[in-house]
């Protein structure tokens, strides 16, 4: 069987889209099927390496929408071939199984406090595919996204499925764990005794909100920061620099093995405006790391037990700075609750998420 599976940007594995792009790959591939991966950015070798056929669409620039004009192209290369399934992951209209990854009009108006303006280009895709509705399942990565994607676009309920994000066991395993610890603690001259809170993330510190991480830190004079990730902007280093606390909090570029920063921190922290599902969160949980995050972040719905009580219900600094100082000045606690989310990780695996995963498929054909 044939498998046409699109991602308009397939460069790397630096987004968590990507990486679950190359899952299915991987997944699919291994069951037998034919599987083609298109996209406008792509990493042949990475695709052929998997023994899947890489597919490039050509890129215009003078085009006006440019996530309109790909889907124009993925839909010829569909009728010019005969697939068995089409799974799209945000960027085509007509698709058996379609992943959206975000929630561009909720994401928007819970950062900035106002709709998304109706000129953007990526909530002009979304609102193509999920009005028009033209696929069998609509795939979420959490039920806050699910709830939002339904009400805001009336979609039937037996239309939408969650399956959340997995982590990969391989790379996220505790083998080694001490070792790793030492050697990144000690690039980042982080001494053992050091309480180290960090906040690890592809990108987008504002939707992240670094900014309240900032603030708190300031508040916390006995424990060190990191946050890791690309980010444009630099109001948020200025910041640090501003506030004199530039030698306890740190920034750290993405590194491919970024399971190196989790086994160097004692607590991770999210405490985004919005995060429609964060596998950074599951990430670690698998290395057995206590957690604190936004209540609009789609990973909580993992959290069980006393985990739950560290999900925050407000984005202030009172009560990030209380649930910070508990876990800081408690590692019995911090231990209890990295016991207790490693355990709750392992359900959420890529064994585990594949069989959800082929189920699905199993469901259209």
């Amino acid at each position: 069987m044939k498998v046409l599976i699109s991602q308009k940007d397939l460069k790397d594995l630096s987004s968590g889209v990507q990486r679950k792009v190359m899952e299915e790959v991987n997944f699919l591939v291994g069951k037998g099927f034919e599987v083609h991966v298109i996209a406008e950015t792509i990493n042949r070798k990475m695709i052929s390496d998997c023994n899947a056929i890489p597919v490039k669409t050509l890129k215009w620039p003078f085009v006006k929408n440019k996530r309109l004009f790909h889907a124009e192209r993925v839909q010829k290369y569909i009728e010019k071939n005969e697939f068995d399934i089409v799974i799209g992951h945000g960027d085509i209209v007509n698709q058996d199984l379609c992943y959206i990854h975000n929630c561009v009009h909720l994401a928007h108006e819970r950062v900035f406090g106002k709709p998304l303006s109706p000129e953007n280009t990526v909530g002009l895709m979304h609102e193509k595919i999920l009005r028009a509705q033209k696929f069998k399942r609509l795939v979420c990565n959490s039920e806050m996204m699910k709830e939002d994607l339904m009400r805001r676009f009336n979609i039937p309920p037996d239309k939408v499925v969650v399956i959340h994000p997995e982590f990969n066991l391989e790379k996220f395993n505790l083998l080694g764990g001490e070792k790793k610890r030492i050697e990144q603690r000690s690039k980042w001259k982080v001494q053992e005794e050091d309480v180290l809170v960090g906040l690890i993330t592809s990108g987008n510190f504002k939707k992240r909100n670094v900014d309240l991480l900032i603030d708190v830190a300031v508040e916390i004079p006995n424990a060190k920061f990191v946050v890791a990730g690309k980010n444009k902007d630099s109001n948020f280093f200025t910041k640090v620099e501003d506030l004199n606390i530039n030698e306890r909090f740190l920034f750290a570029p993405s590194i491919p093995d970024v399971e190196n920063y989790y086994h160097a921190i004692d607590i991770f922290v999210l405490p985004a405006h919005i995060e429609e599902f964060g596998r950074s969160v599951l990430e670690a949980m698998a290395l057995s790391k206590p957690v604190i995050v936004g209540s609009y972040v789609g990973a909580s719905e993992l959290l069980k037990g006393k985990s739950r009580e560290y999900i925050l219900q407000k984005l202030t600094v009172e009560e990030f700075k209380s649930k910070l100082l508990d876990l800081i000045r408690n590692e019995d606690l911090r231990k209890k609750l990295g016991q207790e989310n490693f355990k709750q990780a392992q359900y959420y695996s890529h064994t585990s998420q594949n069989a959800k995963f082929e189920e699905l498929v199993s469901s259209i054909i």
